[in-house]
């Protein structure tokens, strides 16, 4: 006998324990359910806020990609136009050289035609003749 009124105890506690979990289980069944619409609002909050942001991100990505390529086309027009005026430069230097040039055999052909006729012709180097 005793040991069947320890088994009715030992129910007894089991159904105890039982229906603690029971009360836990739906106590925490209505906490969830209380939490859960502020949970999904605060996730939408936060989803809303990072779409913005991302929209920021993009807008300000492609204000800055539109600076640089702007910056790098009018950096290349300078690089270009200081190409051209360098090249301009040139020709210009190598014409003024070519009409040096020309002038130099002008000035020898007629200094050549007025020693020849004048004085005897002297080797490069040697001291004239007195």
């Amino acid at each position: 006998m005793a040991e069947a009124i320890e088994r009715t105890q030992e129910a007894q506690q089991a159904g105890q324990r039982a229906a603690v979990a029971e009360a836990r289980t739906e106590a925490a069944t209505a906490e969830i359910a209380r939490v859960r619409p502020d949970t999904a609002r605060e996730l939408e909050q936060l989803r809303a806020s990072l779409a913005a942001e991302l929209d920021r991100l993009r807008t300000d990505a492609t204000r800055e990609r539109e600076e640089l390529r702007e910056l790098l086309e009018d950096r290349a027009r300078t690089l270009t136009e200081a190409g051209d005026a360098q090249r301009r430069r040139a020709e210009r230097a190598e014409a003024d050289l070519d009409t040096a040039r020309a002038e130099l055999a002008q000035l020898r052909s007629k200094a050549g035609a007025t020693e020849s006729s004048s004085a005897p012709r002297r080797r490069v180097g040697q001291p004239p003749k007195k």
